[in-house]
């Protein structure tokens, strides 16, 4: 999709432009890119060795660990963190925006329907009005989440949500989810082939039944009108 196109470029220019950075650049840039409209996955931003080696200055460090929550966390994770480390930068209120969407495509991943209630706590909203504005105009159409408003109801309910970065560790956790999918998918069509076959079967005995039927009154119709004709004679 286009979005997705423009992210990719625009992730790849931060990417070029951060081979080189270290220190007070690295920020700079991670600062730069948590801000920038339209960039959701920042994983190959985070393995750049000078973001990562921010890690070994306590003046700098702070930045990394905001860059891991964009990359992976969420919105009120962002609080629970700046509560133990005090080095970890305020938002701007572009990066509160983005992690309010992020914090939307984390919870869409895990649930199908979305309460009102529990987006607005996530994402520290009071006004039903706003909250469905950020959904539609923010989450939806920048295709971050795919899904429809239910406002009887007061809940969003989730057709698809963009896959956020892997977490470090995460990956072993995921193939044994895929293998876990792949059995149950297997299991499914299996299921599905013996109730093909169990309806092709009684298709067959239908069509015999049927035929033996038009046969018997083909036979019956037939003695009937001998015995008529032998009644003329």
């Amino acid at each position: 999709s286009h979005a997705s196109t423009m992210q990719e470029l625009c992730l790849e220019d931060f990417v070029a432009r951060g081979r080189e950075a270290t220190g007070k650049a690295a920020c700079d840039l991670i600062h730069e890119a948590t801000a920038a409209p339209g960039l959701f996955v920042f994983g190959e931003l985070l393995a750049l060795g000078g973001v990562q080696d921010l890690a070994n200055d306590p003046a700098l460090a702070g930045h990394l660990q905001l860059l891991r929550i964009f990359a992976f966390g969420t919105l009120p994770e962002y609080r629970e963190s700046c509560e133990t480390d005090r080095s970890i930068p305020s938002l701007t209120r572009p990066q509160e925006l983005k992690l309010k969407l992020l914090t939307v495509a984390s919870l869409a991943e895990q649930v199908s329907v979305l309460p009102y209630a529990v987006l607005k706590t996530a994402l520290e909203m009071q006004s039903t009005r706003a909250l469905e504005d950020l959904l539609i105009n923010e989450c939806v159409s920048t295709g971050l989440v795919k899904g429809k408003l239910d406002q009887k109801k007061a809940r969003f309910e989730v057709h698809r949500a963009m896959p956020r970065d892997l977490k470090p560790g995460r990956l072993p956790e995921l193939i044994d989810e895929l293998s876990q999918w792949r059995d149950h998918i297997g299991d499914v069509l299996k299921g599905v082939a013996v109730e093909l076959k169990n309806t092709k079967e009684n298709s067959e005995l239908q069509k015999l039944s049927s035929k033996r039927v038009a046969e018997s009154v083909e036979k019956t119709e037939r003695r009937v009108r001998l015995e008529f004709e032998k009644g003329d004679k």
